[in-house]
């Protein structure tokens, strides 16, 4: 199995938004992947936790993906904080 070395988060957000910057990132050669980090609180069944998905790529990657990150938020017109979490 080849080495990826250190990853990056570089989205947080949807599993819509995610899956989306993930294909395009992909689409452009970068090996991006969705992972998901979402909860359901034990005992409370039927309830749905917050979920959380991040987009993430090699660090190596990451200069090359910044303006295909930045032109897929000002596409989808979403207003992130300074961590990278939609909001």
């Amino acid at each position: 199995m080849e080495e990826r070395g250190e990853l990056t988060v570089v989205f947080i957000g949807d599993p819509g938004n995610t899956a989306i910057l993930s294909l395009r990132l992909q689409e452009a050669g970068i090996e991006a992947f969705v992972k998901d980090e979402s909860w359901v609180p034990f005992g409370f069944a039927g309830s749905v936790g917050r979920g959380v998905y991040k987009v993430i790529i090699p660090t190596a990657d990451a200069d090359t993906a910044r303006p295909i990150i930045d032109q897929f938020l000002d596409d989808e017109a979403i207003d992130v904080s300074e961590d990278g979490e939609e909001g």
